[in-house]
């Protein structure tokens, strides 16, 4: 998980992971404050996005607070207009399965941004 975030924080840098040189989330410590889930709303968020990384067996890619900053990391991707294929090949590169990918990007979505459901669901 460290190398996710390593790889997304590297990505925003440099201007993508891999060849292709795609834009990717960044993950940091800012990304909580640019959530749209207004802080009161925020532990709920946490807890729902908690519940699912666990029972998916998630977990086995970092911790539930290394997973909520890749959450909210795919969110700062979507807020800027990152591609979600570029999304998915940085998770990929990562250690996680495209389908894992997928969940991430889409509990991410779904939990922290959901004003961007038709990007992540490719509408």
């Amino acid at each position: 998980m460290r190398r996710a975030l390593v790889c997304l924080a590297v990505a925003a840098a440099l201007g993508g992971c891999g060849d292709e040189g795609g834009a990717a989330p960044a993950a940091t410590t800012t990304a909580a404050a640019t959530t749209s889930a207004p802080p009161s709303d925020r532990e709920a968020a946490d807890a729902v996005f908690t519940d699912f990384v666990t029972d998916q067996g998630l977990t086995s890619h970092g911790s539930v607070e290394e997973l909520i900053a890749l959450a909210l990391a795919v969110c700062d991707a979507h807020d800027r207009g990152v591609a979600v294929a570029d999304v998915v090949t940085s998770l990929e590169d990562s250690g996680f399965a495209g389908y894992e990918a997928g969940q991430v990007i889409g509990a991410a979505t779904a939990t922290y941004c959901p004003e961007h459901e038709d990007a992540a669901s490719g509408t």
